[in-house]
């Protein structure tokens, strides 16, 4: 069984920031915040904010914009009060390195998570609120997440028929939410112009998200199994023909 992605504009938005994808009976939404919707679960799935990006590149010398970490934690707190969700599930690479992990950042993100507007829970098919997922990023780092009162999982962790993960591509015949890859397409205008866009890479039995973290890179999003790509820019989704996708 695969995706099968169709476009639904939600009323009273405005702009077509959501695609609905149905799997079976079950109903996901592809968010242009870089997220996905598990309305059935009531979660909210990120994946690759890589916090302290920023710490390491300043370590490094590299001028990078200020405000990009309280950027992103509001867009989780945002989307977590618009979708009224039960939990977050991170995907995996949650810090970038063990270098852009200072105390305060730790402080900052500890009292983020505990406060997290979440939903009233009806279920306890799961206990945990923010549920993350190892990276590969997150393994030099684990005593640092424990900090934040978090308990990481291991892939493929499971929810509901969906498997969440990180690194791995299938996990049986469930479909799977992966990160890893940061996701990118570049799209071509007639006047050999070229603009490279975050996105959503649907394959047989799995999506990528992309990237959340505003300073993480995009990897041009190509495989034999892509059945559809899903570009971001400006709070909207283009589902992007075949022929842009170099």
């Amino acid at each position: 069984m695969n995706f099968r992605p169709t476009l639904e504009a939600q009323p009273g938005r405005g702009v077509v920031g959501e695609m609905s994808v149905q799997y079976g009976t079950e109903q996901l939404f592809l968010i242009a915040e870089r997220a996905v919707f598990l309305p059935e679960h009531r979660a909210l799935c990120i994946t690759d904010p890589h916090f302290g990006k920023e710490y390491s590149a300043q370590q490094l010398g590299i001028a990078v914009p200020v405000g990009t970490l309280e950027g992103d934690l509001q867009r989780i707190f945002n989307l977590i009060v618009r979708y009224e969700a039960r939990s977050l599930a991170i995907l995996g690479d949650l810090f970038h390195d063990e270098q852009g992990t200072p105390p305060e950042l730790i402080e900052r993100l500890r009292h983020f998570f505990s406060s997290l507007p979440f939903a009233s829970p009806t279920t306890t098919e799961h206990s945990e609120r923010v549920i993350l997922i190892l990276g590969n990023h997150d393994r030099k780092v684990r005593a640092q997440i424990e900090k934040l009162g978090i308990s990481p999982e291991e892939e493929p962790f499971h929810l509901g028929p969906f498997s969440l993960c990180h690194l791995l591509e299938r996990d049986g015949e469930r479909p799977v939410l992966r990160g890893h890859e940061h996701p990118g397409t570049t799209l071509r205008g007639l006047g050999r112009e070229r603009l490279r866009l975050p996105c959503f890479l649907l394959e047989e039995n799995s999506i990528t998200l992309p990237a959340f973290g505003a300073l993480t890179g995009m990897h041009e999003a190509k495989s034999a199994r892509t059945t559809g790509v899903v570009a971001i820019s400006e709070g909207r989704l283009f589902p992007v023909p075949s022929f842009s996708v170099l």
